[in-house]
């Protein structure tokens, strides 16, 4: 029997991969326990903060930030070429005398991090790391405060239903013309965007602050930067937390094809909390044979969803497993409408059908997840190798995964695939169980990178548990950031 330490919900906070697949599922089979942790190697109280060699100056946008620049390569492998500037910002340590330590921390996205600490309540989230360490944060190249690069103005719509050879087509010929903006903006780097080099950045980072080893914090995205570090500068590494894990060791067939099963799980598991539920827009019927009739409806005649706007079944079965992650009454109550032959609930969860532009992260996540195969009869094939598995809403989640990079002009930089054997200490790695866009097999499958390491499922739906507040969660990673003490293999937090 493994222990379930469970304590209320603090609040949440989405630091998310702006993606249309962010949905949820029930918890996965636990792993085989992992191999014991390498020793603690906990720092003493009291360590001087490096002198390094950053002009740290009060942050414009907040006095109770600290901001400074650095340069880097470009191209790491040319250390002595262009060089481009990175924006970075610290929340230095509390209390002198108790200063453990530096904590790099980076949010995720791909997006500017910076603003996350320039809010109050942003750095009340990171407020008892500052108990007993620098946290330093940064923008990663291309974004921010750093060399910037894409015109956001420029970025195709967000969330692009691809549901016909036509359709992809398009977006992918609208992503291309986004990406090729980009290039023709700095083609260099275009080119040198991906998470290994935001790895090489961020050792370059602890090299400028003085330190001969960190602690990194990588939630979401944030977890690719992380994974990334680890394979090519583990042995600098102190710790390793990452939360809500966005798995880089997996092809991408392997990735699509789990989160296709949270996705499908989500639906049944919003289908059960509503057989629960007497409150339950549908409860006592069978929320299943509801969805498949509704989706065949509109298979055969598009579904009304307001002034003019219709809904073929492609759309309603996407819209219905969105709807299943807001929450199961959402789902009832928008299949009730939808079988009265109103679709407009349902239509309320896809993404805008216009407008709503802006850079979805493609310029690092198009280098570091390239779609493969990149075209519609490809996309196909994948969904219907994953229609066994998850026939109802799961099996769309190729054709979800490939708007944001459909016909991104740089390919073949850092895809997924297995990393290099590590020199990095075991990690902790929190992630929640029914979160299918950064799931928890992807989270195992990260976890068998470090050896020792632990996976800490939270049974709930969360992105970024940590900055969500939840007590059994920061106590875990407290005793692993200070001590190196790892919670026993099995252990789930739940709210």
């Amino acid at each position: 029997m493994f222990p379930i330490l469970g304590r209320p919900v603090l609040g949440g906070l989405l630091v998310a991969l702006i993606a249309v697949a962010s949905c949820g599922a029930p918890a996965s089979p636990q792993p085989e326990a992992p191999a014991a942790p390498r020793p603690a190697t906990a720092l003493p109280a009291g360590l001087p903060s490096p002198a390094g060699n950053l002009d740290w100056q009060e942050c414009a946008e907040s006095q109770a930030v600290q901001c400074a620049t650095l340069d880097v390569p470009v191209d790491h492998a040319v250390p002595a070429g262009r060089q481009i500037s990175l924006g970075l910002a610290r929340l230095p340590a509390q209390d002198p005398t108790q200063r453990r330590g530096t904590i790099i921390f980076h949010p995720g996205g791909p997006q500017p991090a910076l603003p996350f600490v320039m809010r109050p309540d942003g750095r009340e989230r990171l407020a008892e790391l500052t108990a007993w360490f620098d946290v330093v944060t940064f923008d990663s190249r291309g974004y921010g405060s750093s060399t910037p690069i894409c015109d956001d103005a420029a970025a195709p719509p967000i969330g692009a239903l691809l549901d016909s050879a036509t359709a992809y087509r398009r977006n992918q010929a609208a992503v291309g013309r986004y990406g090729e903006s980009c290039v023709d903006q700095d083609s260099e780097l275009a080119a040198n965007a991906d998470a290994e080099s935001v790895a090489h950045d961020i050792d370059a980072i602890r090299v400028a602050l003085g330190e001969e080893k960190i602690t990194f914090y990588g939630n979401s995205y944030g977890t690719v930067f992380g994974q990334e570090y680890a394979e090519h500068h583990g042995d600098r590494l102190d710790r390793i937390y990452l939360d809500s894990v966005l798995d880089h060791t997996s092809s991408y067939e392997e990735r699509i094809a789990a989160g296709a099963r949270h996705t499908e799980n989500l639906l049944h598991g919003a289908a059960d909390a509503c057989d629960r539920d007497e409150a339950c827009a549908l409860h006592g019927r069978d929320v299943l044979a509801v969805f498949d009739s509704v989706a065949a409806a509109a298979d055969s005649a598009p579904l009304p969803a307001g002034p003019d706007r219709t809904l073929n079944g492609f759309a309603v079965r996407l819209a219905a497993g969105q709807a299943a992650r807001v929450g199961h009454q959402v789902l009832a109550e928008a299949l009730v409408a939808a079988a009265d032959g109103d679709g407009t609930r349902l239509a309320e969860m896809l993404p805008p059908t216009e407008g709503f532009d802006a850079d979805s992260g493609q310029l690092t996540y198009c280098l570091d997840f390239p779609v493969t195969p990149d075209d519609w009869a490809g996309q196909s094939a994948i969904a219907e190798q994953i229609r066994n598995d998850a026939p109802r809403v799961g099996w769309l989640d190729p054709t979800k995964e490939a708007w944001r990079c459909a016909g991104w002009p740089v390919r073949d930089v850092n895809p997924p695939g297995p990393p290099a054997e590590t020199a990095a200490p075991a990690a902790l790695i929190v992630n929640s169980t029914e979160d299918p866009a950064t799931h928890l097999d992807g989270a195992h499958a990260v976890a068998g990178s470090f050896p020792g390491s632990v996976v800490l499922p939270y049974a709930d739906f969360a992105h970024a548990v940590y900055l969500g507040g939840d007590p059994c969660v920061r106590d875990a990673v407290h005793d692993y950031l200070l001590a190196g003490t790892l919670p026993m293999p099995g252990t789930t937090c739940a709210p």
